[in-house]
């Protein structure tokens, strides 16, 4: 098999500063907590006595949690307000009786209030959250991140932990082994080419990610000689090309080839 060959011209396509991936991924600032639809529950520290707000990207259309609990909850548009307002109960010291020796103070029982299931339905997404408060006087924010939101997040990570050449490379690898990317978003298109005499020119697939996307194309020849080719010869069939490699270069007649494009999306952005 051919060792697919890739064309980074940087004449011609354009190459971004690493600087250009970073995914402002991180550690949340302190009072806010950042959640992704799950299937499972996700546990939330927050505030026993001050308003937390949850904050949904969508408006809110329902929520659902215990009746029997102590807590006040309101939902108005796209948030929703949580406060605990119940007495809770109080831990027992693990050791009575006992001197802590490096606070030289006597056993403290600490309050404290059972964590509390909440169903919150934003837009098309849903979110299960076990919200643990604990004492802590500054209310918690809880950013509920939407799919489209969290699928891009998961893939600007993969793209800035990697290299620029080796990501383009395994964005390549991905689609010649029709092994779409963790996220991706999978189109199928199988759409002809017009005006391309010397075979069938078929735009077959578009994998869309965050700042790129790859296309494959489908060439079958239909002259009664072999074909050779060079990459530069598709650039044209998308705009804002950043690499192409190609399944082989020569074209038997009746033969099929693939083409795979990387092109930047960051034009799209406005």
């Amino acid at each position: 098999m051919r060792i697919l060959t890739i064309l980074l011209s940087l004449a011609l396509l354009w190459h971004p500063d690493s600087k250009a991936f970073a995914s402002g991924f991180g550690a949340d600032p302190v009072g806010i907590r950042t959640v992704a639809p799950s299937e499972g529950f996700v546990y939330v520290e927050v505030s026993d006595s001050a308003i937390n707000k949850l904050r949904c990207e969508d408006d809110i259309t329902n929520i659902v949690y215990p009746q029997d609990r102590q807590v006040d909850v309101r939902a108005e548009g796209s948030d929703a307000f949580v406060r605990f307002s119940g007495a809770g109960f109080f831990v027992p010291p693990p050791i009575p009786n006992a001197v802590n020796p490096e606070t030289e103070l006597p056993p403290v029982s600490i309050r404290r209030l059972p964590p509390m299931e909440i169903y919150i339905y934003c837009g098309p997404d849903a979110y299960s959250l076990a919200l643990v408060p604990t004492v802590n006087p500054i209310p918690t924010i809880v950013k509920l991140e939407s799919t489209g939101t969290f699928r891009k997040e998961i893939i600007r990570r993969h793209e800035s932990s990697l290299p620029y050449e080796l990501m383009i490379t395994e964005i390549i690898k991905a689609a010649y082994t029709e092994t779409p990317p963790s996220m991706y978003e999978v189109r199928f298109v199988n759409k002809p080419v017009a005006d391309f005499v010397q075979g069938d020119l078929i735009k077959a697939s578009e994998w869309v990610g965050d700042k790129h996307a790859i296309v494959t194309y489908l060439f079958t020849s239909t002259i009664q000689a072999p074909l050779e080719f060079i990459e530069t010869q598709f650039l044209s069939l998308e705009p804002h090309p950043l690499a192409i490699a190609m399944s082989n270069q020569t074209v038997n007649p009746g033969e099929t080839i693939r083409i795979f494009i990387v092109r930047s999306l960051a034009h799209e952005y406005k």
